[in-house]
């Protein structure tokens, strides 16, 4: 699901969508969270590869597709 978060992150801000206040209070406490658990070089794995990936392969990796 990491990966799926970047991807979102990535796909938002290509859109220039805004984020309203609490889906970005949501993504902070995600973010500080996964700080917590993972190593750096975890989360830039899984940044990049979030970052590679299309709206399609998100969605489908958050419907277990």
């Amino acid at each position: 699901m990491n990966v799926l978060r970047y991807a979102a992150e990535h796909i938002v801000k290509s859109k220039a969508a805004v984020f309203d206040t609490n889906a970005e209070k949501e993504k902070n406490k995600l973010t500080t969270r996964l700080n917590e658990l993972l190593s750096d070089a975890e989360i830039a794995k899984y940044r990049e590869e979030g970052e590679k990936m299309k709206l399609e392969e998100a969605c489908q990796l958050a419907m277990g597709w």
